[in-house]
């Protein structure tokens, strides 16, 4: 057996057993096709691209017919679909957008389903680039397709709006999610809070602040230091020190950023 169909044989099982739910052991495989591959990465994501294009997830095995995929389009297709969100969250975390977007193509060949997770990864790739068009195109395609976006996926859109400087956008669609029924946590605030500081209006985002309180939910030191930053940022040192003594008050530790 050649070297290339030892590793495809290897991609074969790893899929396996994503489809068994035996995730420690796909993994146990995937780091023995690390250890044997000279190619890096690239090479065993190629390899998997390719398994996963000629596998039939619905029955567990090998497809001889590579125009069949009913196996992605049923139901005990779910497990698989973990490990490719899996891998596409993995390559997002280590910022291999090559490799992401590769991946990812090699899904849409395959005719795999997105769920919300999918939709998600694919939102954050955009606007991990800046490209907030077409992030937000993605949010809408998935609404339109019957897929609800979930809490995280709004906050990825709101992260990714105020990184891009478009904070009052972000905050209608943090409006827009809480009617909706989707709450905002902690994480939604200090998203905020940082977006609105860094563009230097401490106004709103002590308001935000604010807004936290009234609703229950007890700002982080990260939020802290967000409207802490902000101020500074706005020349303002006396109310970013009044700020971290409202920190210590309500009990938020102090970190090395705030001495």
């Amino acid at each position: 057996m050649g070297f290339s169909q030892k590793l495809q044989s290897f991609s074969i099982l790893a899929l396996i057993l994503c489809n068994s739910r035996l995730f420690s052991r796909a993994d146990s495989v995937v780091s023995q096709m690390i250890m044997m591959s000279s190619g890096g990465y690239s090479e065993i994501l190629d390899s998997l691209i390719k398994s996963c294009k000629e596998f039939d997830f619905n029955n567990g095995n090998a497809n001889s017919n590579n125009n069949d995929r009913r196996g992605a389009k049923r139901n005990g297709f779910v497990a698989s679909l973990l490990c490719c969100n899996g891998l596409l969250s993995d390559l997002l975390k280590a910022n291999k957008l090559e490799l992401f977007w590769r991946f990812y193509n090699g899904m849409l060949e395959a005719n795999v389903l997105h769920d919300v997770y999918t939709y998600t990864h694919l939102i954050n790739a955009h606007f991990r680039v800046g490209n907030a068009k077409e992030g937000k195109r993605v949010l809408f395609e998935m609404e339109e397709k019957g897929c609800s976006p979930s809490l995280v996926t709004y906050n990825v859109v709101i992260g990714g709006l105020c990184r891009v400087g478009e904070v009052d956008e972000a905050f209608e669609l943090k409006k827009l999610m809480d009617k909706k029924g989707f709450f905002s946590d902690v994480f939604t605030y200090s998203i905020l809070i940082d977006g609105f500081g860094k563009q230097k209006r401490c106004v709103e985002a002590k308001l935000i602040l604010e807004e936290m309180f009234s609703k229950g939910l007890k700002p982080d030191h990260v939020a802290y230091t967000a409207l802490i930053d902000g101020f500074m940022r706005q020349g303002d040192s006396r109310e970013a020190f009044r700020v971290k003594e409202e920190m210590l008050a309500h009990g938020v530790k102090l970190n090395l950023f705030h001495v």
